[in-house]
């Protein structure tokens, strides 16, 4: 809500709940005066035209080990296509990040060439700007994920919160303002750091 708030504030229109198709392309009732329509709908990996080709899959994304490889012994795949680690759940998750793309792509290609390759997994982590306001999130904010989500207010922010784990560990960060130590926060992630007070980060 915070984010549609402030795209709202910079004059950007925002309408959610809508489906577009091309014979009408906007929401009833909502008009909008422009001389380019961009769509951009998703981050769902375009896998359909694969599935009868023996490939296994989750959510869409094709799966594959630490090295890229595919359950097909000389299939492998990289960037937004596929499913890896995310590396504080192990869980498979798609990868929709440019900068792992191109990781992810050299890697693989090392690993076509015989030679052994680790992927560690992938760290959420994502920093952006709407006009002049920062936005920065990463680990995980989720409700239910972790012990406690905490709103915090601070004089160079518009907007943070943070949640810890059971055991009062940082697992997550998301703030709209700016953020001066997000290395650290990040650092402390996946750390698994113990925390008493974020303002020792912030």
């Amino acid at each position: 809500d915070k984010v549609q708030d402030l795209l709202k504030k910079s004059g950007i229109s925002i309408a959610t709940g809508a489906s577009l198709d091309l014979n009408n392309c906007l929401p009833e009732n909502f008009n909008l005066e422009t001389d380019m329509v961009v769509f951009a709908i998703g981050t769902e990996p375009n896998t359909k035209w694969l599935s009868n080709s023996g490939l296994n899959f989750k959510n869409g994304a094709i799966v594959v080990n630490e090295s890229f490889q595919t359950n097909l012994e000389y299939i492998y795949a990289a960037g937004d296509c596929c499913a890896v680690k995310d590396i504080q759940t192990d869980e498979l998750t798609k990868s929709t990040m440019w900068p792992d793309a191109v990781i992810q792509g050299m890697m693989a290609a090392s690993a076509i060439c015989g030679k052994k390759v680790v992927y560690p997994g992938i760290f959420k982590f994502l920093t952006t700007k709407i006009e002049d306001t920062k936005i920065s999130s990463c680990g995980i904010i989720k409700a239910g994920m972790g012990k406690k989500l905490v709103n915090v207010v601070k004089d160079n922010f518009n907007y943070c919160s943070y949640q810890l784990d059971d055991n009062n560990k940082l697992i997550g960060f998301f703030a709209i303002g700016d953020v001066k130590n997000l290395g650290k926060i990040k650092k402390a992630i996946l750390a698994k750091e113990e925390i008493e007070d974020i303002n020792n980060l912030i």
